[in-house]
């Protein structure tokens, strides 16, 4: 699995944009081979609008707060399909933000202000 977000700045901040991508594939390869073939995918805005059903938590628009979107949005597929009874060996989620992981791996996850 590989995730990512993204930011942008612009010069008025309500005109900020950030979003956040994943993509699941089936690698019967093993861990060292290419991505092998992608079998789901997610995408969308990052949202800080708590009734909005993307909304994961985070406060503000920002690199870090796309990081931690994507995480969460690809965790919440996970537990669906675990739901379904799918089968879930190897699992490995590429990702290029510690802040995001420290984030998902932490006591602290109630905070919103673990990423700056």
């Amino acid at each position: 699995m590989y995730s990512d977000g993204g930011y942008k700045q612009a010069a008025d901040p309500a005109d900020d944009k950030a979003g956040f991508g994943w993509s699941a594939h089936k690698n019967p390869k093993g861990q060292n081979a290419s991505a092998g073939e992608m079998v789901d995918y997610g995408f969308g805005p990052v949202t800080v609008d708590a009734t909005d059903r993307q909304y994961v938590g985070v406060d503000s628009l920002s690199a870090n707060s796309a990081e931690v979107s994507t995480m969460s949005q690809l965790l919440l597929r996970v537990l669906q399909w675990i739901e379904r009874g799918d089968t879930l060996t190897d699992l490995a989620i590429c990702y290029d933000s510690k802040c995001a992981a420290g984030w998902a791996d932490s006591n602290t996850m109630g905070d919103t202000h673990v990423c700056s």
